[in-house]
């Protein structure tokens, strides 16, 4: 039977690590933390909880810490989480069934909670937030084919994917991701220095279409500039057409300057190559806000087939389009 090693690098989350492990431990195989110079109890937490700790110097590099944590695995899957999420019980106990499949790697359900709303905002009260924007991300991968993150912030394991041709499933898993239990405007600081560190970086960085994305990031969500957005993901896009992260994103940021033409035609390109929930659910909104009630119902329905983590809201919303229309 197929292992499974949970990898996660932390540093002074002694208020959340405890959460993160207990939530998937009875899971897996193996925990590894990577320890980057906690001052607080985090390492001895962790060790109480069954991790093996492992301690780098932190060198503003979030992929070579990881990859670390990696190094030191020794089951057939990686687990990747941080200290600030959680994965439900029944969720978790998808990862048995996971494991056995033949898949390279694996695409997890993301909710990003916070109390902010935008476009693409989803309402879900927990532990004090309304509601997450979400993100489709690879968090379970195998080990043994050399699987590797890239980045030194915002880092990903998609670029080592491609070299490899994985090939890469869908996991009905959620993770809760508490990115600003530490507060809103600590959480805001940190994003904007490491898009501070990109900028100024850019010609050395090795990996340009993902430090425009991540600089898109930055200005999107935490600068609020949406035109500096549309520079940023497009500068991405021209180097790399394929990325649908990136499409989905130049979608959003456009939606967000009233070019709902502009949003449709990437989020179509978007669709073309892997069709995604979070996609459809965004050109439901934007067809509801034509006045396209037909269209919106078509692409909540197909967002739900695809396993959309809000299906019974997307089903109210489709009652109340028929309705208004005249269809019930």
């Amino acid at each position: 039977m197929a292992t499974i090693t949970l990898c996660m690098i932390a540093r002074n989350e002694e208020k959340l690590i405890a959460q993160a492990i207990e939530s998937v431990k009875d899971f897996v195989d193996e925990i590894i933390v990577v320890d980057t110079g906690s001052t607080d109890k985090t390492p001895s937490i962790a060790r109480e909880l069954g991790a093996e700790i492992h301690h780098s110097k932190w060198n503003e590099d979030f992929s070579q810490a990881r990859n670390f944590a990696i190094e030191k695995a020794s089951s057939d899957w990686i687990l990747a989480m941080d200290a600030d999420e959680e994965i439900f019980k029944e969720d978790a106990d998808k990862l048995m069934q996971m494991k056995e499949q033949p898949y390279d790697a694996y695409i997890f359900i993301q909710k990003n909670l916070t109390n902010t709303q935008g476009f693409g905002f989803i309402p879900e009260a927990r532990k004090g937030f309304s509601g997450f924007y979400p993100s489709f991300i690879i968090r379970m991968f195998r080990t043994g084919k050399g699987i590797r993150y890239e980045g030194f912030v915002h880092e990903t394991v998609d670029a080592s994917l491609a070299k490899i041709k994985a090939k890469i499933g869908f996991s009905n898993a959620v993770i809760y991701h508490y990115q600003e239990l530490k507060g809103a405007e600590h959480f805001r600081e940190k994003q904007l220095r490491y898009a501070e560190q990109l900028e100024k970086g850019i010609d050395n960085y090795p990996n340009k279409a993902k430090a425009y994305h991540d600089i898109g990031i930055s200005n999107y969500r935490f600068r609020k500039d949406y035109q500096k957005a549309i520079d940023s993901f497009t500068k991405s896009i021209e180097i790399n057409p394929k990325n649908v992260t990136v499409l989905n994103d130049l979608a959003s940021a456009y939606a967000q300057t009233g070019n709902y033409e502009k949003a449709l035609e990437n989020y179509g390109n978007a669709l073309a190559i892997r069709p995604e929930p979070s996609t459809l659910h965004n050109i439901g909104l934007l067809h509801e806000q034509l006045g396209s009630n037909e269209q919106a119902i078509m692409a909540y329905e197909e967002a739900i087939r695809l396993n959309h983590p809000k299906k019974a809201a997307l089903q109210e919303k489709i009652r109340k389009l028929q309705q208004k229309d005249g269809k019930q």
